[in-house]
């Protein structure tokens, strides 16, 4: 990895590419960022032939910021608050690449060059049906999407999950590497083991364990919160549609970037209410 840092007053340049689709929601956080907030992050991205890569994501999860590289490898993230935040850079292919970055003062502008290296991704040997896109149900069409195109994450459709019918979800969950399912008081929460973010270890509800526990979404809507893990006994494995469990921010779609992203995400499509 080569990278190179450095500090001036921020002054205004090129445009630049935001094509990735993912950044559709920034646009009006940047309108309400306050005028105190000029810091500037920019730089260019490459591959171990320092030749430049285009579509590489740079993602501010905690300050809502990001961008993508245009086809020479630049990119530019504006109006990032003051503060020190957690800085990905990720494209399908390549191994992430993490930084922290403090941003000091009112104004300024941050360069940091980066090279990623290639990232062989071996796949388990697995026999499936493939379905064609007008077989996957219009509900769950952006989650086909991501399991195409997203290498970190781990997907369950609905014909996996219904040779799990008769069992509980902790039970379908048990054994991933990355997380274990925790018992606590009334039930049973989905917990990060190891890697993949921050630990928060902050008390939770009576009778809840302190650990980093997965962040949970039904049908797009966060159901955890900081101090009120998910009980995955309440959700039947019979009412799930297909699943996606992603193990850090660095993975995380934005548009599941809550505030525990950190601990992992688990995203959950019902057959309840969906157009099939």
């Amino acid at each position: 990895m080569t990278m190179r840092t450095t500090n001036r007053p921020s002054m205004s340049g090129k445009g630049h590419s935001w094509s990735s689709a993912w950044l559709a929601g920034i646009a009006a956080l940047v309108a309400a960022t306050p005028a105190s907030a000029q810091h500037v992050l920019q730089g260019r991205v490459t591959d171990t032939t320092n030749a430049g890569l285009s579509g590489v994501e740079v993602v501010l999860a905690e300050a809502r910021r990001g961008g993508v590289t245009d086809s020479n490898g630049q990119y530019v993230v504006r109006g990032i608050p003051t503060g020190r935040y957690e800085v990905v850079f990720r494209r399908l292919g390549y191994a992430p690449f993490v930084i922290f970055r403090s941003f000091m003062g009112d104004t300024g502008t941050t360069t940091v060059d980066v090279q990623l290296a290639a990232e062989a991704v071996v796949l388990p040997e697995v026999e499936t049906k493939v379905r064609g896109p007008a077989e996957v149900p219009v509900k769950i069409r952006d989650w086909a999407r991501r399991r195409e195109y997203n290498v970190g994450g781990k997907f369950w459709d609905d014909s996996l999950l219904r040779t799990q019918d008769y069992r509980r979800l902790p039970e379908v969950l048990q054994g991933i590497p990355f997380v274990r399912i925790i018992r606590g008081q009334g039930g049973r929460y989905l917990a990060t083991s190891k890697g993949g973010g921050r630990r928060r270890g902050v008390p939770r509800a009576p009778g809840v364990p302190a650990a980093c526990y997965v962040e949970v979404y039904v049908d797009g809507a966060r159901l955890s919160s900081v101090y009120t893990p998910v009980n995955l006994d309440d959700i039947p494995v019979h009412h799930i549609l297909s699943m996606e469990l992603y193990r850090s921010v660095a993975e995380t779609p934005i548009e599941f970037q809550g505030p525990d992203a950190g601990c992992g995400v688990l995203e959950i499509w019902t057959q309840v209410g969906g157009n099939r």
